[in-house]
């Protein structure tokens, strides 16, 4: 099954007994090898949101599918509690026209909510480059008052799909977990066909913009 094949990639039974239910799981982020026993620690918690894909037909009037948003909960509460931070990782972001409405606002809600906790979000499926900020907006929050509580990163796909085939180089700092830049990478297809090799070169660095 498609579990067992990725059995190799998780690294404990809680990440495979959730990847087997419903394709999600929590990874620990390597530490510097001089870091201290105490320093925070960071994960990785990679969303399936297929589960949420509005045209999605087996999912329909399935308020928790796979009880991912369950997890998600119990997970960040349980990394609020022990001082640690998450990078949330998918595939459909919340601002995409194909995100199930209350998926997406579950979503934003969230983030909103564990902005303590998620350091950074990594989405793709758009085939689209860019990013967006979550503020604290809520109905009770006039537009004077809103401030940035986290970010979204969306990257473009390898798939040219009518652009260029691309990927994205983030760069961290090992100590902080800190992103402090990421390279967008691009090819053109055409010139890989007529050329008979591949290759990617810089479309842009983000510290350059």
């Amino acid at each position: 099954s498609l579990s067992q094949m990725w059995n190799d990639f998780l690294p404990d039974q809680n990440s495979k007994v959730t990847f087997a239910q419903g394709g999600y799981y929590l990874l620990p982020l390597p530490l510097p090898q001089d870091s201290s026993h105490n320093q925070t620690h960071h994960y990785l918690m990679v969303i399936n949101s297929l589960l949420y894909d509005d045209n999605n037909i087996f999912i329909d009037d399935v308020v928790d599918p796979s009880q991912q948003i369950t997890w998600m909960i119990n997970e960040l509460n349980d990394l609020r509690s022990n001082g640690n931070h998450v990078w949330i990782s998918g595939h459909i972001p919340l601002d995409s026209g194909e995100a199930n409405p209350h998926w997406a606002q579950l979503m934003y809600e969230l983030s909103q909510n564990y902005s303590d906790v998620i350091d950074y979000q990594f989405w793709g499926h758009t085939h689209e480059d860019y990013y967006f900020l979550i503020t604290n907006q809520t109905s009770n929050i006039s537009q004077s008052q809103l401030i940035p509580v986290g970010v979204v990163f969306v990257s473009p796909s390898l798939q040219a799909n009518f652009r260029l085939s691309s990927f994205r180089q983030y760069f961290y700092q090992r100590h902080t977990m800190e992103i402090v830049d990421y390279r967008e990478y691009v090819t053109n297809l055409t010139d890989i066909i007529n050329s008979d090799q591949m290759f990617y070169t810089i479309y842009y660095q983000a510290q350059n913009e």
